[in-house]
């Protein structure tokens, strides 16, 4: 059986691994773009068409600045959207290892 959490399910658990010094956010941002760039190449293997990443301020828009900078890195051309700024420590940790243009 699958089970399907609820975004704020989700923030629950993060919030709780987080503060328990379990994992850092980083780490979760770092594993969440790692899981998102496989899912891009097992989906569309071998392509190398450019990709469009739209980021909003929070931890998801985070992640989106993760997959960039990795989609990049494996040779995609990529165009960063930004949404709002970065509003969380994590996310602009983020955003600041993307080294591309972010448009508005």
């Amino acid at each position: 059986m699958t089970y399907l959490l609820t975004s704020a399910q989700i923030r629950a658990i993060e919030t709780a691994a987080i503060t328990s010094g379990q994992v850092a956010g980083q780490t979760l941002m770092a594993r969440a773009g790692q899981a998102v760039v496989a899912a891009v190449h097992s989906a569309w293997p071998g392509q190398t068409g450019p990709v469009v990443v739209f980021c909003g301020p929070g931890n998801n828009g985070g992640d989106g600045y993760v997959i960039a900078r990795l989609l990049a890195a494996s040779g995609r051309a990529v165009t960063v959207f930004s949404c709002g700024d970065s509003a969380t420590p994590d996310a602009r940790l983020a955003r600041a290892d993307w080294t591309g243009p972010v448009l508005p």
